[in-house]
């Protein structure tokens, strides 16, 4: 029982592998969009697939507060309904950060002061 269960995790890790590099393989757009996912494919974490084809950006969002924190990609980038590459300030930050947004001036984005994903100033 054990053993088919050892090989049944592991049938299930090369599918997702596989799911994973082929999104990673069809995401090189122009236009920098995701590639088109299966029902499937929307059920697997975004993280399974970015640790392997944005490990810099995953390891930067994972060890800030918003990774500590648990905040999601979905959070601030939407659902694959919706999905952004570059937040909405006003519908996704504003939800947490409705404070910060209220003293700031200008035109400038959030990202333009902190670092995306680390949000520790920007170096």
């Amino acid at each position: 029982m054990k053993r088919h269960l050892m090989t049944v995790a592991f049938l299930l890790t090369l599918v997702v592998l596989a799911a994973c590099t082929g999104m990673q393989l069809n995401s090189q757009s122009a236009m920098g969009e995701h590639p088109a996912l299966s029902e499937q494919e929307m059920l697997i974490s975004c993280s399974d697939c970015h640790r392997d084809s944005t490990p810099v950006i995953t390891t930067e969002w994972f060890d800030s507060t918003h990774g500590l924190g648990n905040v999601k990609c979905y959070q601030c980038h939407g659902t694959f309904e919706n999905l952004r590459k570059t937040p909405d300030m006003e519908k996704s930050c504003a939800a947490c950060h409705a404070n910060k947004l209220g003293e700031h001036t200008g035109n400038s984005t959030c990202w333009e002061c902190h670092a995306p994903h680390r949000f520790s100033y920007a170096d």
